[in-house]
């Protein structure tokens, strides 16, 4: 198997990376996971998810949290 083309490899590890709140490298994987497999749901979210908590932690600006809430509507 050639994990570099499996959508699923990403959006798994991306949920690894939640857990261990290391936000840039779900954002990451995230894209990846989606850029193979726009329908890839579980990717949206942890993306979703990953810029909101990025974006939380680091207090700068609401950017990323409008795009996480427009990625979650798009996941609906």
């Amino acid at each position: 198997m050639c994990y570099d083309r499996d959508s699923k490899y990403y959006s798994n590890r991306a949920f690894c990376y939640k857990h261990i709140l290391d936000w840039e490298k779900v954002i990451a994987d995230s894209r990846v996971a989606l850029a193979l497999d726009k329908e890839n749901e579980k990717a949206f979210d942890l993306l979703a998810v990953g810029l909101i908590e990025s974006e939380r932690k680091t207090n700068n600006s609401f950017t990323k949290i409008e795009e996480g809430i427009r990625i979650f509507e798009h996941g609906l």
